[in-house]
């Protein structure tokens, strides 16, 4: 059961099939790791992930083709592997030079969720 998320940010509207879960008091934690892409009209892409304990510090995104997976890198001791990117998403993260990544809040009821972080991630490869 879940809705479609709808939030502005920045200048963008964000309308995903990213299904915000109904928040019991503890996620499991594949909830939890739930996330999904966006890619906007000027070919920039967008990652919808759920808040993380700590603030990003000089983030970076570590794309690997081969595997169709890539690596955020928040900060010094916080990385997550993204695994099975869809290949609409590898071609235009292959010609950028950043990520925008849209850090979310976890709620109880999903109308209150928001954003926490909201930031650029350097593309590497």
């Amino acid at each position: 059961m879940g809705i479609k998320l709808a939030i502005i940010s920045d200048g963008y509207i964000i309308k995903t099939r990213l299904e915000i879960l109904r928040m019991k008091k503890v996620m499991s934690a594949e909830e939890f790791e739930t996330y999904d892409f966006l890619i906007n009209d000027e070919d920039e892409v967008m990652l919808l992930l759920y808040v993380r304990p700590g603030e990003p510090v000089d983030p970076s995104f570590n794309l690997d083709i081969e595997n169709q997976s890539g690596m955020l890198c928040r900060n010094d001791t916080d990385k997550i592997l993204l695994k099975d990117i869809p290949a609409d998403i590898i071609d235009s993260l292959q010609e950028a030079d950043k990520l925008l990544v849209c850090e979310l809040s976890v709620e109880q009821d999903d109308k209150d969720t928001r954003i926490v972080y909201a930031y650029e991630a350097e593309i590497t490869d």
